[in-house]
């Protein structure tokens, strides 16, 4: 037999540990623990910068540890991430479709176990890029994939029977755009959303060939 040190954990709980447990050569032992939920609360609402409430918006807290803890907001913008260990929280919140860069800390104590941090900067993506895909004898190209690509994000979508494509709810700024399409040259280019781009795309047929014997 031996003497042990025994310890139980789960986020949200308070750890349990058990000492100078000892158990003897050929016993069996069950051994019962009762983990405390963690009275620590992070409560807010989530809005746009016009004071509208923002619904169905994830609302992350990470500590120093790195640990996440998440809620959702209800149809009022409201949200509570409770059983929280004391410390700092890093609070932010996302939704597609918005964009978000607010950051708010809170601190959770023993004098004050439930925190408030309110995130008001949400702004819808209202960035727009419309288009067409033709070829140089200006005949539409159907089925051609476009790829918006950079750091505010990324989109993609096929150009249709009548090779015309559209993409929404873009944030604002600069995207590296692509199209591709089998047999034809790759289009890159570099644009720049603004409420509404147009962007009109012509493809040039590839004239490698290749012969052999």
């Amino acid at each position: 037999g031996d003497t042990y040190k025994i310890s139980f954990s789960k986020p949200g709980y308070s750890d349990s540990i058990i000492s100078n447990y000892v158990i003897h050569d050929g016993e069996s032992k069950t051994i019962n623990v009762i983990l405390r939920k963690l009275p620590g609360k992070i409560t807010g609402k989530i809005t746009t910068v016009t004071q509208v409430p923002v619904s169905q918006a994830t609302v992350t807290a990470k500590n120093s540890s790195n640990h996440v803890f998440s809620a959702v907001t209800d149809n009022n913008g409201n949200y509570e991430i409770s059983s929280l260990e004391f410390g700092a929280f890093t609070v932010t919140a996302n939704k597609t479709g918005y964009t978000s860069k607010q950051q708010v800390i809170v601190n959770i104590t023993l004098q004050n176990l439930s925190v408030i941090a309110n995130i008001n900067d949400f702004t819808l993506n209202q960035g727009n890029v419309t288009g067409i895909v033709k070829d140089k004898s200006n005949n539409p190209i159907i089925q051609a994939n476009i790829i918006l690509s950079g750091a505010l994000g990324s989109a993609s979508v096929i150009s249709g029977s009548d090779g015309k494509f559209a993409i929404s709810g873009l944030v604002l700024g600069s995207y590296n755009f692509k199209c591709i399409k089998p047999s034809y040259a790759v289009f890159d280019t570099v644009i720049y959303v603004t409420d509404s781009v147009n962007v009109a795309v012509v493809l040039t047929l590839n004239n490698s060939t290749i012969k052999g014997y």
